[in-house]
């Protein structure tokens, strides 16, 4: 059986300012956490830096905010304790297209469940549970160049309503 590999806090020893020559990324992950967002982070191979961002957000929360990383291979009951203890925090999926697709539609109902519940409170002080952060490598995106067109193309009409 496959066990969930997780840091239940990150300590104050890694921070955000020691990500050095990547002000978009660092931007765009300021941004995420300030609106409670999710984070898509696109590697083009090992060392890209993607793991060592995604570990710093917690430094960039106020509070004491934990980091839970569960292996691709757990199940979607694990999955979902992950999610569970990453309340506050942030939810770090590395290689996100190995996780099985099963539970990943299960995360994702359970995240809109909490989005329904959290906008029907209308309270000033309701956030998103978490923060998910996933890892992609950019080579998956280009070899399904179908699917990212249509995705693209729908983005677009949206943004034009």
């Amino acid at each position: 059986a496959a066990t969930a590999t997780a840091v239940t806090a990150v300590s104050r020893e890694v921070d955000m300012g020691e990500i050095h020559g990547m002000s978009e990324v660092r931007a765009a992950t300021e941004l995420a956490v300030a609106t409670w967002s999710n984070l898509l982070l696109l590697g083009l191979g090992t060392a890209t830096g993607v793991t060592s961002v995604s570990r710093r957000v917690p430094s960039i929360i106020e509070g004491n905010a934990p980091f839970r990383a569960p292996h691709h291979s757990v199940s979607t009951q694990q999955l979902l304790r992950e999610a569970g203890s990453a309340r506050g925090g942030v939810l770090y999926m590395d290689d996100i297209e190995d996780f099985r697709l099963s539970a990943l539609r299960e995360l994702a109902d359970q995240m809109n469940y909490l989005d329904r519940v959290i906008d029907s409170s209308r309270s000033a002080t309701a956030r998103r549970p978490l923060i998910i952060a996933a890892a992609l490598m950019a080579g998956i995106l280009m070899s399904h160049n179908k699917s990212l067109w249509a995705l693209h193309s729908r983005i677009e009409r949206l943004e034009k309503k």
